[in-house]
């Protein structure tokens, strides 16, 4: 009995959702593009620094990694704060909504881009540093 009162909730949600292909294909067409687009600024970097050097494009290869490492990290938080903010608008609890957007923003800047600017500034001076003595 109790089966059959949730089966009937569960087709009555799916019965509620119209979702078509070119609902579907309008959403999931600019994702396509935005990574095809990634990879090919990828391609163009390995064609252009294979002509510099192979540290050069070693470099490059890298860098790609960790910054497709960096990047999912980051996916990753953002996706699992996205479920909890829609979970609270869901709700209708909108001043939570905000605390969670801000907490997530601020937790966002503190682990991925204040390291990161703090790194590339370290990084950047014994650049700067080695190339007075090169």
């Amino acid at each position: 009995m109790l089966l059959k009162a949730a089966g009937c909730i569960v087709s009555y949600c799916f019965e509620q959702m119209n979702y078509t292909y070119k609902k579907i294909w309008l959403i999931a067409f600019p994702v396509m593009m935005s990574i095809l687009i990634e990879q090919l600024i990828n391609i163009t970097d390995a064609l252009f620094l294979g002509h510099v050097g192979d540290v050069e494009l070693g470099a490059s290869a890298l860098a790609g990694i960790w910054f497709l490492a960096i990047y999912m990290l980051g996916f990753g938080f953002s996706l699992g704060l996205q479920v909890v903010i829609a979970r609270r608008n869901g709700e209708q609890r909108y001043a939570e909504t905000g605390k969670n957007v801000f907490s997530g923003i601020v937790f966002l800047a503190n682990t991925g881009g204040t390291p990161l600017s703090a790194i590339q500034d370290i990084f950047s001076h014994s650049v700067e540093a080695s190339d007075n003595f090169g």
